[in-house]
Formats: C-alpha cells, structure tokens, sequence
C-alpha cells in the first residue's frame, strides 16, 4: 500500500490509445455485408473459432480497403449473454490491434470450446487465426 492508501502490488490497465476505436467503418452491418463473405469465402480455423474472409473492392470514400470485422456468436457457443459479450469482446480488440490485415471483410464464428477458455487462451487463439488468414489471403491473391 502506498500513502494514499491505493495498492501498487497489481499493474495497472494499459489505457486505451486515442483513436483506438471500434468504428462503424470496420464493422459488416447488414445481411448483404454478411451473405457476401458466406458466398466467396476464405476459412481458417481452430477449435475456438472459424473465420471467413472474403477481399473487398474500395468504396468511393476510401483511399485503401479496409478489414472489416462480423461476429457470430450463438447461444450454442455459451447460454449466457455474458459469456458470449465476453467472446465478442475479445474478438474486438484483438481485431483491432492487428495491424497487417488485408483490406477484407472477416466474419468470425464461435465455436463451444470458446466459452470454456480464458481470455488468454482467445487472444492466442485469434492471433494465430489472424496469421494464417493473412498469409492465406497473400497466397491466394499471388496465384491469381
């Protein structure tokens, strides 16, 4: 304990960058957004999650492409919406932090075993899956 009577023994939480955000750009937000990543997908996969990516042209607004993100995560994966909130939270910020994704739209799907991980276990899990989707995607665009 220090004077002021806060513990020091736990670090502290890293704060959040400025515009380290999740905005409406980076996210699918409707069925068609959806069916088109269903329709011509990539899949990499792992017994927590399956992730889908589909390469997307630029909209007139937009210099580059960039990655959007869609979650599934069912009440198969975990009954209670806390449990599912916290997956979802999760896939969020580790999709967030990646810097090197290709400009494509990436739907990730829970799967049972999720629920039953810790977050370290789901941090891990998708920075792998985010590895392999990317060199998936260069190797795909490299025979075309």
């Amino acid at each position: 304990m220090t004077p002021t009577g806060k513990n020091t023994s736990q670090p502290s939480p890293e704060p959040t960058p400025v515009g380290a955000t999740f905005p409406k750009t980076a996210r699918l937000l409707d069925k068609k957004q959806f069916d088109q990543v269903f329709s011509q997908a990539l899949k990499v996969s792992d017994r927590h999650f399956l992730i889908l990516m589909h390469q997307r042209a630029k909209t007139p607004g937009e210099k580059i492409a960039v990655p959007r993100l869609g979650l599934i995560v069912s009440k198969k994966v975990d009954k209670r919406a806390v449990g599912r909130n916290r997956i979802k939270r999760q896939v969020r910020e580790s999709f967030r932090q990646q810097q090197q994704l290709p400009g494509c739209d990436f739907v990730v799907i829970g799967r049972p075993a999720a629920s039953q991980a810790t977050n370290t276990e789901l941090r891990q899990s998708l920075d792998r899956l985010w590895q392999q989707a990317g060199l998936k995607f260069n190797q795909r665009r490299n025979s075309s």
